[in-house]
Order: C-alpha cells, then structure tokens, then sequence
C-alpha cells in the first residue's frame, strides 16, 4: 500500500484482515469512547504489561 500510494477503505481493511470493524464517520466518535471507557476500566498493571510487550516487539531484539 504505501508503495502505491493507494488509500485503503475500513470496509477493505476488514476485508484484508487489517482491522477488526469498520464504521460510518457519523459513528467513530461514539465508537472510539466505547472502546476508550472499555480500556479504562482494565487494570493498569495489565495495560502496562501490554504496553511494554508492544514497544519490545518493536525493538531489534525481538527481530532476531
């Protein structure tokens, strides 16, 4: 994609496994709060430990 310059919709990210849902722009917001509240409401002992496995997947040593 970023080779071609061509934009991808949500509903062909669904498709090719990109993103999990697509919505209507007129339902992003409410959407995004739903999803802001749902991760409030976790542990923040997790969301660290999430956090922290994302930026170490990101480094060189987990690539080799």
């Amino acid at each position: 994609m970023l080779m071609i310059s061509d934009t991808l919709t949500g509903k062909d990210a669904v498709k090719w496994g990109l993103a999990d849902s697509s919505y209507p722009e007129e339902e992003l917001l409410d959407r995004g709060k739903d999803l802001a509240h749902k991760i409030a409401k976790k542990s923040p002992v997790v969301l660290n430990a999430a956090i922290a496995q994302l930026q170490y997947s990101r480094t060189d040593k987990f690539n080799r």
